[in-house]
């Protein structure tokens, strides 16, 4: 079985997939549902802790929230948690 975490990926257009390029995409989807949807701070804080969360599991597959939000935001979870509720 082949991990696309871990195996170079390359598009039809032979273009290979790098972690910018990922960072990139899921960046431009949570911009493109944030302005489309017309969502608040709150959804829009959720929106890039999502995209953080899933960029730290690309380079730590074992990361947990509270990983996302040192490595992240330099925050406690607890702290981050606060600005979502």
């Amino acid at each position: 079985m082949t991990n696309i975490l871990l195996d170079t990926i390359e598009t039809p257009t032979h273009i290979p997939i790098t972690r910018d390029s990922i960072s990139d995409v899921l960046n431009l989807a949570a911009d493109t549902i944030q302005n489309e949807l017309d969502l608040g701070d709150r959804d829009g804080d959720l929106m890039n802790l999502l995209v953080n969360a899933a960029m730290t599991l690309l380079d730590d597959p074992f990361a947990g929230l509270e990983d996302v939000a040192n490595r992240c935001y330099g925050e406690e979870l607890k702290t981050v948690r606060g600005w979502i509720s």
